[in-house]
């Protein structure tokens, strides 16, 4: 989801659900800030491995068996 790979003032921004003023403030926000979108991009790119399908898998993986050897 969103807020799994986009966190606020890490990887990127997040604005309020239903509100166009900080929807605005935020695109606001990154048009200003270039050094801030780059620094935001570097970081979301180096994550996008753990979203991938196959870590994805994995994870579901671990946790059927682990649920398999609780019973």
């Amino acid at each position: 989801g969103t807020r799994e790979i986009i966190r606020q003032g890490e990887t990127g921004w997040l604005a309020l659900p239903a509100n166009a003023t900080d929807l605005a403030d935020k695109i606001e926000s990154a048009y200003l800030n270039p050094d801030m979108r780059r620094r935001f991009s570097i970081t979301a790119l180096s994550e996008i491995p753990a979203f991938s399908f196959s870590s994805t898998v994995d994870s579901y993986l671990r946790l059927y068996r682990n649920l398999v050897n609780e019973k």
